[in-house]
Parts: structure tokens; sequence; C-alpha cells
């Protein structure tokens, strides 16, 4: 009887132990007061394209790099604000105004992701052209070129990350262009999130998990949750301004603002969004085992 006891006493403990683990990524606060010497700066990890140089690649595409790869020795404190990523190499707002043409090829040892954001356009490779308009995502590789076009009155707008390629991956060898109307959806994730996912790493992606617009009604707000060792977690504020609460404090940010979680293991996160219009995100993700 004494080890029956046993044995079911030790078989909840491991099944709380393992229910703990599974939503320790969702459960994890730290209850100390915010203290600055310890707690990373989130304004370092908080960028809007505005704050940007602009800088030109493929002759008439405009890219600001909104955040970039991480400059000092400690991810929880950079040396330069946005300066926080270290999967990608850049996230970055690029433009290309009307009747203007870009083309080339990406740069050996990187690739670009695409998700368009506005305007309408078209992009053309030696198999294949296509009409281009928000919603939609394609990659570009060192081992195609490409033109890309503006035929509308506005600017063509895109998010655009672009990520090392390691050796030995595989690349496109064409373009591979996708429609968030035609990606996998899912509600209910973190209580409010409604999904549609963009383009992963099965169209191509190298690092991380890819590109899935989030949509968030209006008057809701998302589970408040934290991820686990490993997590590298961004976000694109797409559309309508929003108050961004990040680890122990809130701010106010303006459409296309990106941010970084600061991966503590413990940093908690969520929108906290009072307005009359859905809000939109673009999430990128790279996970760790027994993530979500």
């Amino acid at each position: 009887m004494k080890k029956i006891v046993v044995f079911v006493l030790v078989a909840m403990l491991v099944s709380v132990v393992a229910y703990a683990q599974d939503l320790y990524p969702y459960r994890a606060l730290d209850p100390r007061q915010y203290d600055p010497k310890v707690d990373p700066d989130i304004d370092m990890f908080i960028n809007h394209w505005s704050n940007s140089m602009p800088r030109v690649m493929y002759g008439d595409l405009v890219f600001r790099d909104v955040l970039t790869g991480l400059e000092g020795s400690d991810v929880l404190h950079p040396t330069k604000k946005g300066a926080v990523l270290l999967v990608q190499t850049a996230i970055s707002y690029a433009t290309i105004e009307p009747g203007a043409i870009a083309g080339g090829r990406a740069k050996e040892g990187e690739q670009q992701v695409f998700y368009v954001a506005g305007g309408i356009g078209k992009i053309t490779t030696k198999q294949q052209s296509t009409d281009l308009k928000e919603g939609m995502g394609f990659i570009l590789t060192p081992e195609f070129d490409f033109e890309l076009t503006c035929i509308g009155d506005d600017q063509l707008s895109f998010y655009v990350v672009t990520e090392p390629l390691a050796g030995g991956f595989e690349v496109n060898k064409d373009l591979v262009v996708t429609n968030r109307f035609e990606g996998n959806k899912s509600t209910g994730a973190h209580w409010a999130h409604i999904g549609n996912g963009i383009i992963n790493s099965r169209n191509g992606v190298a690092n991380y998990g890819g590109l899935g617009l989030i949509t968030i009604d209006a008057r809701t707000i998302p589970h408040p949750h934290s991820h686990g060792e490993g997590i590298e977690d961004s976000c694109i504020i797409v559309k309508t301004e929003t108050i961004l609460h990040l680890g122990k404090q809130l701010r106010y940010c303006l459409s296309l603002t990106i941010y970084k979680i600061p991966p503590t293991a413990r940093t908690v996160h969520t929108i906290i969004f009072p307005e009359d219009e859905p809000v939109q995100m673009i999430h990128l993700i790279k996970t760790a085992p027994g993530e979500t």
C-alpha cells in the first residue's frame, strides 16, 4: 500500500512539474520593482522607421533599417538603439516611387524576405512575372536577377527582413511569391490573436519561423505572456497606434514601429488597445524546443 501511495505522489509531482514547464513561457512574471541597473532599457529595443537614415539598394528601392544586428557584447544592454537582432541582419521599411524600377539580385551570403505593405507593383524574373499588392510576400536570393516596378499612383512599400545564409542552406533558385489571404489561418492564440500566415520556412525562410500577420480586434487585449530561453521575437506594428506593454513599462507606439522582446525569458509583453479600429502586426519569431 505504501509503495502505491508513493508511486501516486511521485506521478502527481511529475505531472505538476511537466504542467508547470509547459505553461512556464506564458506564466513567467518578475515581481520585483523596475530597476534600471538590472532590467533592460526597453527603448533600446523599440524603434520607428522615421528615426532611420535612408539607404538605396537595387537602383531605386529606398531602405530604412529600423532594427539591426546587435551592437555591444550584452544582448540585454545593446549600445545603440535598435541594434538588437541576433538571428536577422536587419528589419527594414522600404519604398519605391511611382514609375520607378529597381533591379538586380540579393547579395551573396544573404537573402531578403519582403511583405507588401501598400501600393501596387510588378516583379519579374527570367522565369515569371507577378503583380504585387498589399498582403503578398516574396523572397529575393542571390540565385536570380529580378526587376521590381511600382505601377500605381502611390508608393509601393514593404517590410523587409534581411537574414544571413549559413553554409549548406539550400536557397530558392527562383522567385517564390505568397499571399496572406491564401496562407494558414488561426484564431484564439493569446486570447485575441487572429493569425494569417504570410511566408515561412517551407517557402525558403532560413533562420526563423517566417512572417505572420496578426489582427487584434478593437477594444481587446491579448494574453500578457513571456517566452523561455533562446527565443528571438520581434513585431512590426502595421496599422493603428497602440500602447505596448513590454516588461515592466508601457510605451505609446505609432504605426510602423518595430520592436523586439528583450530575451530575459521573463519579459512579459502584450498590446493594450482601446481604440475603435483593429490593430495589425507582423510577427517574426525563432522558437526553441517546447515554445510556440
